[in-house]
């Protein structure tokens, strides 16, 4: 198609130590990949290939899985936290109201992110907001346990996570939201709400 994409590449150590993370890896990208809106990143595809490392007596193969998505030129929101602290009140406002269209959004395709943070929210020059790095997003009622059957993993950003998606429980619409204020105290004061540890 002669454009730019990016890559997200499942890990391969990943697959090595949970069977279920591919399939839950592929089920994460076709939720994303559902989602069609101007502030969201859009999922093209999710596949696998086979790559060759090495070369010779030493050349190995390993399956690798990805999905691609839309390249969005710009900055996150983290990097600018970085270089100025606090965002002036008109930027942070801009943010947010994409963002909430983006969650809006998300909410209605049964879709929820699970990873919303200042360094998954990009800011192109000419201004646009898109949530990015839909990577742990998970069709609702899709929840997976883990390996004995007991809870659910815990994935997400400890700084911003819900309560209840801290304790492995089921999320909801309402962490992200919880996360997006999280973000939204960490735009106007410079910090994060909580230190993640």
């Amino acid at each position: 198609m002669d454009r730019s994409v990016a890559l997200k590449v499942l890990a391969p150590r990943l697959m090595k130590r949970e069977l279920d993370f591919v399939q839950r890896f592929v089920e994460e990208a076709r939720a994303a990949g559902r989602l069609s809106h101007p502030n969201i990143v859009g999922v093209h595809d999710v596949g696998e290939t086979t790559i060759t490392t090495g070369s010779g007596a030493e050349a190995s193969t390993e399956q690798i899985h990805y999905f691609s998505m839309e390249f969005v030129e710009g900055d996150t929101v983290k990097d600018e936290l970085a270089r100025v602290g606090a965002l002036r009140l008109p930027q942070v406002e801009h943010i947010m109201l994409a963002m909430v269209e983006a969650l809006v959004y998300a909410e209605s395709q049964g879709v929820v992110h699970r990873d919303i943070k200042p360094e998954n929210i990009m800011v192109s020059p000419n201004g646009e907001v898109k949530l990015a790095d839909l990577g742990l997003a998970q069709q609702v009622g899709s929840e997976h346990p883990d390996a004995d059957g007991k809870g659910r993993k815990v994935m997400g950003t400890p700084m911003y996570m819900s309560p209840e998606q801290a304790r492995g429980l089921a999320v909801s619409y309402a962490s992200d939201q919880y996360s997006l204020g999280a973000t939204l105290y960490h735009m106007l004061t410079g910090q994060a709400p909580f230190s993640g540890v």
